[in-house]
């Protein structure tokens, strides 16, 4: 019985113990005297002297407001070769680009037939020589003597000449010329992209025999037909042939130029970098700051990008050298420091 009553006694003078411990660390807890924990797993004592540090690294780093901002020296910009360039709001154009082949079959040929029969002579036109409107281009011997036959039209000669003394009547063609200073071309262009050509529109041309050398044309036909095996649509484009130097049958290449609406800034693909998805560019901002802006692109081609949004123009865009930059931008954001 007596052993009964010494653990009861035991086991309520337990109990009062933890409940007087409770109710003296409860109020020290409320009114922040013992260390809570701040929801992230940190002590508010350890979150505290963080951000003490954080703030010590901030005044030392970057002034307040530069939180978009990256320093860096002169000596240093001219050392790791960063440049900068200035670009004016224009109508930005890109580039359908598309395979063709210049058509075969020359534009409007012209058929030069003798007045008279009789024999030819001089006759030595070879076909690629070019003549001009009025120009000898052969002789007919007659019975009454020698008749001379002149082109009718200035353009090149595309027909072997007839054997010396060939016999000749009113039909018999001579030579055949045609204009080559426009040719026609016919350009695959694929479904995706079919919305984006119209009759009337820009095309610069260029082929691999001319390397440097860009001719203008312009589309005249779009076919009403899809290709069912290529999935393609055949455009015909009309190209002004400077000096003649293409030639029927030349497989050539083909930009058809897409103008948008409304001037934006208009930056190198190199003053552009990519960001977590994003597009990202470099302003300087001071002789030694530079300021990251995000870009809202709406267009590029292979050299240049289309900026609505970000950049202002004439402003001072790093357009070598922005690798170096960004690393350094986000190092500082880690709390590494600026560069010098």
């Amino acid at each position: 019985m007596k052993t009964k009553i010494l653990y009861v006694l035991v086991a309520a003078a337990i109990f009062l113990s933890g409940f007087f411990i409770s109710s003296i660390t409860r109020p020290l807890k409320s009114s922040g005297n013992l260390p809570a924990d701040d929801g992230h797993g940190h002590k508010a004592s350890d979150a505290g002297h963080s951000e003490e540090k954080q703030d010590a690294e901030g005044e030392e780093g970057h002034e307040e407001g530069e939180e978009s901002s990256v320093k860096i020296s002169a000596v240093s910009q001219e050392k790791v070769g960063i440049k900068t360039g200035k670009f004016k709001a224009t109508n930005f154009t890109r580039e359908i680009m598309a395979t063709g082949k210049i058509v075969q079959d020359p534009p409007d040929p012209i058929y030069i037939y003798p007045e008279t029969a009789g024999k030819t002579e001089n006759c030595g036109l070879e076909p690629g020589e070019n003549v001009s409107k009025g120009q000898k281009i052969c002789t007919i011997i007659t019975s009454d003597g020698k008749v001379d036959v002149v082109s009718t039209v200035s353009g090149t000669v595309l027909s072997f000449p007839l054997p010396q003394g060939s016999s000749v009547d009113k039909i018999t063609s001579l030579h055949t010329i045609a204009d080559l200073t426009q040719l026609d071309a016919i350009f695959d262009i694929y479904e995706k992209d079919l919305g984006s050509v119209y009759r009337g529109q820009k095309v610069v041309v260029s082929a691999s025999a001319f390397p440097g050398k860009v001719f203008d044309g312009k589309v005249n036909f779009i076919s009403p037909a899809v290709d069912e095996s290529t999935r393609t649509v055949k455009v015909r484009v009309k190209i002004n042939n400077v000096n003649n130097v293409l030639k029927l049958g030349m497989y050539i290449t083909g930009g058809f130029v897409l103008q948008s609406g409304k001037s934006s800034v208009v930056i190198p693909q190199d003053a552009a970098q990519f960001s977590e998805g994003k597009r990202i560019a470099f302003v300087k901002t001071g002789d030694d700051s530079f300021e990251l802006r995000n870009l809202e692109v709406t267009g590029e081609s292979a050299d240049e990008i289309e900026v609505i949004s970000g950049l202002k123009p004439y402003e001072q865009v790093v357009v070598s050298g922005g690798f170096l930059l960004k690393s350094e931008f986000f190092k500082s954001k880690m709390g590494a420091g600026c560069a010098d």
